[in-house]
């Protein structure tokens, strides 16, 4: 039984809508440019060391491994994995694009349907980077540039199956070798892109798996050993916290990287306080949230939402950001509501009927 199964008890859902926010409130105050106090430079300098897209990308690789190990076909992995990214993507897509057409934008600038519906093509597939000249003075200049990271996960969920059948199979061990060479790889694409940030090979592998894949890799390794893990850092979080805040420092000293490309050996780290995040007190997301999971709306609205305030020339003021917050908060209720919890549920039932045709169910 899943209630009963440690694996299942944990915080995840709490942590992924911290990272969520994390990324949200990172662009508000960047991109909205919002004019902010000492004190909360300070802030933003310290959750600076919890940055949100590494984290996803760690739980991504721990939660969706077990998905593929829980699957019994790819078809009813592929249809769990395309029920939780597309039906929300789409909406946030058509939603971001009715946002740019009420700002008034669209009336000023040359473009024609066909480039409405390219742009919702590649949005809503695995070309998330694209962004048409006509969208360049609108906001920041991207439609939605947070979702660069959909492309990645796609690709990661596509990867994924192929490593089990032609490398981990039932191996642990290589798991951890590849999480090692994703890690060289990474330093090698991150020394591409250093010295030649504009060029179009740089800005193709920023999007590709090749830098990111050792973060979800590392996810796989703690599933896969998820009960040695277990036994060493559950309950354990506010005990490395301090430890991971002293790394941070030293970190700053050394003018490591704490942006998306962080730091290989402190991310080693990052995700030891995460794990113990999930597996302290694991009752906490549950009182808290109650099963409600909105961090993947927060991540997929929260930058259409600021695009608007900023062409609309709102002050980057805190009473504007309080009300942006507000309303990102509430986009995304209703997206979980709305669209997400019904897909994951018509998702079980549909994975549960086609076992049943096969005659597999149980």
């Amino acid at each position: 039984m899943q209630t009963n199964n440690p694996f299942y008890q944990n915080n995840f859902n709490l942590i992924r809508l911290f990272a969520s926010l994390q990324v949200a409130h990172y662009h508000l105050v960047s991109i909205f440019q919002l004019d902010i106090t000492d004190a909360h430079r300070l802030g933003v300098k310290f959750l600076g060391f919890f940055p949100g897209v590494p984290i996803f990308f760690f739980i991504s690789g721990f939660l969706i491994s077990k998905s593929w190990e829980s699957s019994n076909t790819w078809r009813d992995y592929a249809i769990k994995r395309i029920a939780r990214i597309e039906p929300a993507l789409i909406v946030s897509i058509i939603f971001a694009l009715l946002l740019t057409y009420m700002s008034g934008y669209l009336s000023n600038v040359h473009y024609n349907f066909l480039d409405i519906v390219a742009v919702f093509l590649a949005k809503t597939t695995l070309l998330q980077f694209y962004n048409p000249d006509f969208l360049r003075g609108y906001g920041d200049g991207v439609l939605n540039g947070s979702i660069w990271t959909i492309c990645v996960e796609i690709q990661f969920y596509i990867l994924l199956p192929l490593c089990y059948l032609l490398i981990f199979k039932n191996n642990r061990v290589s798991t951890v070798v590849l999480f090692f060479t994703f890690i060289l790889i990474s330093l090698i694409v991150t020394t591409i892109q250093a010295d030649s940030p504009q060029a179009i090979t740089s800005k193709l592998l920023s999007v590709s798996f090749l830098p990111w894949y050792y973060m979800f890799l590392l996810g796989v390794v703690f599933q896969k050993y998820f009960f040695i893990f277990h036994r060493l850092l559950n309950g354990k979080f506010f005990m490395l916290l301090p430890i991971y805040l002293i790394a941070c420092f030293a970190g700053l000293k050394l003018d490591l990287d704490f942006g998306n490309a962080f730091n290989p050996i402190l991310f080693l780290l990052l995700a030891a306080l995460i794990f113990s995040a999930a597996y302290s007190y694991t009752k906490t997301a549950d009182t808290l949230l109650r099963g409600t999971d909105i961090s993947y709306g927060v991540y997929l609205y929260h930058m259409p939402v600021i695009n608007y305030f900023i062409f609309s020339g709102f002050s980057n003021s805190y009473a504007s950001a309080s009300f942006i917050v507000f309303l990102i908060i509430s986009v995304s209720l209703m997206s979980w509501f709305i669209i997400e919890k019904p897909s994951l549920n018509y998702s079980k039932i549909l994975s549960n009927k086609l076992s049943y045709n096969r005659g597999d169910a149980r």
